[in-house]
């Protein structure tokens, strides 16, 4: 703090010094009968060249001297309804979240709780059915989620102040029955797995992300667990 209000001073400084050379040239010009006229318009030129560029040095070292903000991604997977559990939907249907025919679907809320801000926010996601809670499951979802990222765009370009929320849909396969029997039995389990690169003050970077959501408990609360890789930020 203490060098950067004396970098500010010297850079205000210079400003001043570079203005009144400019007023005193202005309001006493050179005596063009003066013998000494062409010293002392060196002197002066040089002078103000000195001054404006000792302004911009400093101007310049306060920029660089600046704190950059970083933006971290908080990142979260839920059902599509905030508010379905396992135990929701009708007594013959339980776990509304998964109907027969349609997507396997979960949104990936992602908050930014860095200071700083985040922009051209993107992100790539897919939900996979795998066998179970175990890291040759995570291997294989993350091997597929690879696999199809190449080929797939990536969906949006936003921008995320501190706090700032946004999600997206993270797709997967068409729920066949025997898809709905073995995860709501826990015979099967879900894996959500995201990328999402953005930029703020600092760079370029990507947080990627990977969850499980646990087989049906008692209560019919959904748990999720992150996995022991891909969850980090670069």
């Amino acid at each position: 703090m203490f060098w950067t209000i004396v970098i500010a001073t010297g850079a205000g400084f210079c400003q001043f010094v570079g203005s009144l050379l400019g007023w005193r040239m202005t309001t006493h010009p050179i005596d063009p009968n003066n013998p000494h006229k062409k010293r002392k318009m060196l002197i002066y030129d040089g002078a103000f060249i000195l001054a404006g560029t000792c302004g911009i040095i400093l101007i310049i070292l306060m920029a660089s001297r600046a704190p950059i903000e970083h933006a971290h991604l908080d990142v979260q997977a839920g059902p599509i309804n905030s508010t379905d559990t396992w135990a929701s939907g009708t007594a013959d249907h339980k776990a509304g979240f998964l109907v027969v025919g349609q997507p396997l679907e979960f949104n990936i809320w992602f908050t930014n709780v860095g200071p700083g801000v985040a922009t051209n926010v993107g992100t790539r996601q897919r939900s996979f059915i795998e066998p179970d809670m175990s890291t040759p499951s995570e291997d294989d979802a993350l091997e597929e989620f690879k696999k199809r990222k190449s080929p797939e765009p990536q969906v949006g370009g936003a921008i995320l102040d501190k706090g700032a929320i946004n999600f997206s849909t993270a797709p997967g396969v068409i729920l066949a029955p025997e898809d709905y029997d073995n995860l709501v039995y826990g015979r099967r389990v879900v894996y959500v797995v995201a990328e999402i690169p953005y930029r703020d003050d600092s760079g370029q970077h990507v947080r990627h992300y990977c969850a499980v959501l646990q087989p049906p408990q008692s209560g019919g609360t959904m748990i999720w667990h992150f996995c022991d890789s891909y969850n980090d930020e670069d």
